[in-house]
């Protein structure tokens, strides 16, 4: 919602009902999909959807879609990726002294 009246949509009831289908139709074509994140099903749909829905051009429908799956998608990847870092880093795991008993332990067995 906040993104299709940030593009230059009239706030309102019908954008934010328009906003919540689209966002949760694209999301279950891209599971349907078995893509990895519904890559290319979900960021389709979820353009179409706003070009007919809400009569977006095609270059204000793929901004939105782009700014969309960004923080639905990616965002949420970076925080991850950023908690296992923080994570790793208070366990003091040493990746060498991990492989290293790694490989002993293969050569014991």
């Amino acid at each position: 919602y906040v993104t299709l009246v940030g593009l230059g949509q009239e706030p309102g009831r019908l954008v934010l009902e328009v906003a919540v289908f689209t966002l949760a139709a694209a999301t279950l074509i891209g599971a349907v999909s078995f893509l990895p994140g519904g890559l290319g099903a979900a960021d389709l749909s979820l353009t179409g959807l706003l070009t007919r829905l809400l009569s977006l051009n095609p270059g204000e429908a793929v901004a939105a879609t782009l700014i969309i799956r960004f923080f639905t998608l990616w965002f949420g990847v970076a925080i991850g990726m950023v908690a296992m870092m923080v994570v790793l880093r208070r366990l003091h795991i040493d990746r060498d002294r991990a492989l290293e008993s790694a490989d002993e332990a293969y050569e014991y067995a």
